[in-house]
């Protein structure tokens, strides 16, 4: 019975380490904080590539996609008229527009993305904010930004804009409910800032906690083995010593032959101490590990995403 309780106290351990293991995934609610934002979640067709009613389908696409992730959704499509200088141009235009739509409050980032469709320079980009950023990576290890554009790409090239809109939205939901890694992060390398999730929400630090270091993983899972096996002996132990055992007879104590003592003494007694040192990585700052770049909007806020040419 006691060896069966301690191997179930050593699955559970098991399991509960496990859901901590940075493959695991996991998918936390977002909340649209700002009720007269919602209204915002639509397509901006600046271009004019819809009519009246192809563009009343795609917005109501884009608000049935908001409500079913529980984040901020826009699509803003600009057409050949609009010189923007170069890619960063087109991107600082993703997160203004983001930010003016749904970050009415300085120094809170809501969650969501938007999606800028530019036919100026075809660079197209997704600018992603709060949650967005981890559920929508751009980490190079995970790069679900660039698998999102990349399959709209061939729509776009062909002018199929509804159907893009229809992919987009299709890939985005896909995302949302395969969760994000649970060491997801994202590295803000000009203010030297993490952003990470804790408790659901996106949080900043100038540190990642420990457990994003491999090596404390491993540690872990090296002591609850250690845990295991030592508890698997000493239950053998405990059981083997309830076990009877067959009683003695007088005759057991009468010594036939002369008992004879052996003294043997060890002159020779060394002691040998080794260390090891443990790594004090703090997950580095490559974008290993689950972690993506993030950068500060002229806003002030804080936004993930990336861009792609067709």
């Amino acid at each position: 019975m006691k060896k069966h309780n301690i191997l179930i106290s050593a699955a559970l351990s098991i399991c509960a380490v496990g859901m901590l293991l940075p493959g695991a995934a996991m998918t936390v609610s977002a909340q649209r904080q700002y009720e007269n934002c919602i209204e915002n979640c639509r397509v901006y067709d600046v271009e004019g590539v819809f009519d009246e009613y192809e563009l009343a389908q795609a917005s109501t696409m884009i608000q049935e996609l908001s409500e079913s992730i529980d984040m901020y959704v826009a699509v803003y499509i600009y057409g050949s008229e609009t010189q923007f200088a170069s890619d960063y141009d087109v991107a600082r235009i993703a997160d203004d527009n983001y930010d003016a739509l749904f970050n009415p409050q300085y120094n809170v980032d809501t969650d969501g993305l938007l999606l800028l469709i530019n036919n100026s320079t075809n660079y197209d980009c997704i600018s992603t904010s709060g949650m967005g950023q981890l559920y929508f990576s751009n980490s190079p290890s995970n790069d679900r930004i660039g698998s999102i554009l990349s399959d709209i790409s061939s729509s776009l090239k062909e002018g199929d804009y509804l159907n893009a809109i229809t992919e987009f939205c299709k890939q985005v939901e896909r995302y949302y409910d395969k969760g994000y890694p649970a060491n997801a992060y994202t590295y803000d390398s000009w203010n030297d800032i993490y952003y990470y999730a804790s408790n659901g929400k996106l949080v900043s630090g100038t540190s990642l906690p420990k457990w994003y270091d491999p090596n404390w993983f491993m540690g872990i899972c090296m002591a609850l083995g250690a845990a295991v096996i030592t508890g698997l002996i000493t239950g053998g132990c405990i059981k083997s010593s309830y076990k009877l055992k067959k009683s003695l007879t007088p005759t057991n104590y009468i010594c036939h032959d002369e008992t004879i003592f052996h003294v043997q003494e060890d002159l020779f007694l060394r002691q040998y101490r080794t260390r090891t040192q443990i790594s004090s990585s703090s997950g580095g700052r490559s974008g290993g590990g689950g972690g993506g770049s993030s950068h500060r909007s002229s806003g002030g806020h804080s936004h993930g995403g990336g861009g792609r040419h067709r």
